[in-house]
């Protein structure tokens, strides 16, 4: 009963995932942390973070964990299927059709609208990460390596895994001084 419960939460996250990477993190939440209590929502977070230095989705990193956490082996793997059992099945169809429009002038004015909205869903994610967490935090330190991520990106033109390489080594250092 357990799996299918699993495969049936990650089928509805597939389903409600719409606009990339950090737009299902409400879902997940909503879902995972809210109404089903799998696992807190600072865990989520804290999963987020340290995912990043692993390739890969995130929304598979993030299934295979609840996945794991709550049924072993097997959890994980059903969660993945539920998770993406829908986008494929919809890229399945979706695929032939859009191969025939992606030229159309109207087709690409129409998905320029998108990049604006997913800006913002970031942003809103990111702002309410930073008040989400924890008091203990040094907050001269989250700045800093916001500001060095910037610079990195924008004018040392470093691809984004060297920076979050970067940053996770940074992290561990300063964990290591403040005696973590």
């Amino acid at each position: 009963m357990l799996l299918i419960k699993i495969f049936i939460v990650f089928l509805k996250i597939g389903l409600f995932s719409i606009g990339g990477t950090y737009s299902f993190l409400p879902v997940f939440q909503k879902e995972i942390c809210y109404n089903l209590k799998w696992i807190e929502e600072d865990e989520l977070l804290s999963l987020i973070g340290f995912t990043q230095i692993i390739p890969g989705a995130l929304s598979i990193k993030v299934a295979t964990y609840v996945g794991f956490k709550q049924a072993g082996i097997l959890g994980a793997v059903v969660a993945n299927l539920g998770n993406a059992f829908v986008p494929f099945v919809i890229m399945f169809f979706v695929g032939a059709f859009y191969l025939k429009i992606k030229n159309d002038i109207l087709f690409k004015k129409i998905s320029l609208i998108f990049n604006p909205l997913i800006a913002a869903l970031i942003i809103g994610i990111i702002i309410k990460n930073f008040i989400n967490m924890p008091l203990n935090i040094n907050l001269y330190i989250i700045p800093a390596i916001i500001i060095g991520g910037l610079v990195y990106a924008f004018f040392i033109k470093l691809e984004p895994s060297t920076i979050i390489i970067f940053s996770f080594i940074i992290s561990l250092i300063l964990a290591k001084i403040q005696g973590g």
